[in-house]
């Protein structure tokens, strides 16, 4: 039973305004986790871009913005201080193999410039860090149909839970990315596991994001164990 199409590099964006720990301006968080099944790698961008919108102080010069990633393990990337008001730096890794272990990783950013008021450089920033905890579930799906692709070809298309009673996926199918439905070619077995990727985002306000993908699966002959 083969893959009917690839799973798509997913992409789970998301924006977040944050105010300096200086009344001098602000910082947007553009974060983004994508995964390619076909080499077994997941990768994480973080995009930072500041704005000095202070009026205390008008002598403000030298601008330089920072990106980083960290992760277990001593995994680490830094884009350096880039001259101007945007840095991005991308973080790639071997995507989590063990179930229900989660593996942390960390975005940040900071806005460095030289205050002719006060005669110093300022910087500000790495302490609001965004947490992304990406960990490795299983859900069982069931209740398959038969549907075509825009090319005619017939693909397995689940649509209920096939999770042992008593068992809670942490991926229920109404969170799966519309991406990253995995298309098994007929006959279709009544029942699939699904090893699926959930990946939360903590930002510095304590407010969560939260989004599953489809990372394999294969036939099974009853329920599932889901965690």
């Amino acid at each position: 039973m083969r893959i009917k199409l690839s799973l798509i590099s997913i992409c789970f964006a998301l924006l977040f305004l944050l105010g300096a720990t200086a009344a001098w301006g602000q910082m947007t968080y553009i974060v983004v986790v994508t995964t390619d099944p076909s080499n077994d790698t997941t990768y994480i961008y973080n995009d930072v871009t500041t704005e000095d919108d202070s009026t205390g102080c008008s002598s403000h010069s030298s601008y330089h913005t920072d990106a980083n990633i960290s992760g277990p393990n001593g995994a680490y990337i830094d884009a350096g201080q880039i001259s101007g008001f945007d840095a991005s730096t991308e973080l790639a890794f071997a995507t989590p193999d063990n179930q229900g272990d989660p593996e942390n990783y960390f975005a940040a950013g900071s806005l460095e410039f030289y205050c002719g008021c006060a005669y110093k450089n300022v910087s500000s920033g790495y302490l609001n860090k965004i947490n992304i905890t990406i960990r490795l579930t299983l859900t069982g799906v069931t209740t398959p149909q038969v549907m075509y692709d825009s090319d005619g070809d017939p693909y397995c298309h689940y649509t209920g839970n096939g999770c042992t009673p008593g068992t809670t996926p942490t991926c229920k199918t109404s969170l799966f990315s519309a991406y990253s439905v995995i298309y098994l070619t007929p006959p279709c077995p009544t029942f699939a596991s699904v090893s699926c990727l959930y990946v939360t985002m903590t930002w510095p306000n304590g407010n969560k994001d939260s989004a599953c993908y489809a990372w394999s699966w294969a036939p099974q002959t009853t329920y599932v164990n889901c965690n």
